[in-house]
């Protein structure tokens, strides 16, 4: 019997990756930059067969993980016709394929995904040259809102309004949630915890702010870079953050791309990144 179960245990350790798989990978999840990470990502992909995916959503490295099981969606198929104002006529993924990926990432990083990301990994489609578009959400609306509807000033203090809670904001917290943003927080018992970005957006920052000095705990940046697919009409970006425990998630949809990010609660250090596409791997 001992060993019986340790066959299977044997039989369940991944394959050791190539040398030169195991160095992209690395490189690609301590990659500071959006640059650093599409240089690493368009070597580690290239000519991915299905074997090499399988065994990419193995490593330990998430950001890559997750990468392998988006590219997976593609492996069902395209085979709902959907239409897209920019595009036209255009093929959907499988909603199998779709609900999949979207398992995956909730196993992986034991977070709840918000509906509207949901929607825009269920109604992504094919984008030509073996690409996989982000769709849009269609019925749920990320929790975000204008600036100016949030931001109000009172006897020259300027405020911020979410919900029944409301934050004196510093002067640098002000000056990054500046119009045109959009604004999207989380408050917890002891902070703050806000995003202000801009539709056409490249990076933009995380802010944190303690509760009960009301000062800035820390600062970080989201670099959930758009596919920039398009330079004139209609356009996007759907952003919401929550807090798990001791980590701090950034969901996004972008210009095509679907995005998350993950820091931590106390310190703001960036622990993954994943994006369905960095504008440095081309088009």
């Amino acid at each position: 019997m001992l060993m019986a179960v340790a066959g299977i245990a044997a039989a369940q350790q991944p394959e050791p990756l190539d040398p030169e798989v195991a160095r992209l990978v690395r490189a690609v999840a301590e990659a500071k930059t959006p640059e650093e990470a599409a240089k690493g990502l368009t070597k580690l992909f290239k000519g991915a067969d299905r074997k090499k995916l399988e065994r990419l959503k193995l490593v330990k490295e998430d950001g890559v993980a997750i990468r392998a099981a988006w590219a997976e969606i593609a492996s069902g198929g395209f085979p709902r016709k959907g239409k897209q104002p920019e595009l036209g006529a255009i093929q959907r993924v499988d909603t199998n394929a779709a609900a999949r990926f979207l398992g995956f990432v909730e196993g992986r990083l034991a977070v709840h995904i918000p509906r509207w990301w949901e929607e825009g990994v269920r109604d992504s489609f094919d984008g030509g040259d073996g690409r996989l578009f982000a769709g849009e959400p269609t019925e749920s609306d990320p929790p975000q809102l204008p600036a100016e509807k949030v931001i109000k000033v009172e006897k020259g203090v300027s405020k911020l309004r979410w919900g029944s809670d409301t934050l004196v904001l510093p002067p640098d917290v002000l000056e990054s949630l500046r119009q045109p943003r959009i604004v999207s927080a989380c408050v917890t018992r002891d902070t703050w915890l806000l995003v202000g970005c801009s539709i056409a957006q490249v990076s933009y920052p995380l802010i944190c702010v303690d509760r009960r000095s009301g000062k800035t705990k820390w600062r970080s940046t989201v670099c959930g870079e758009s596919v920039d697919a398009f330079t004139s009409g209609p356009s996007w970006h759907c952003v919401s953050v929550c807090c798990n425990g001791d980590r701090v998630f950034v969901f996004g949809l972008e210009g095509f791309t679907a995005y998350i990010e993950v820091f931590d609660a106390n310190t703001g250090r960036n622990i993954l990144r994943f994006a369905s596409h960095y504008l440095a791997e081309g088009r």
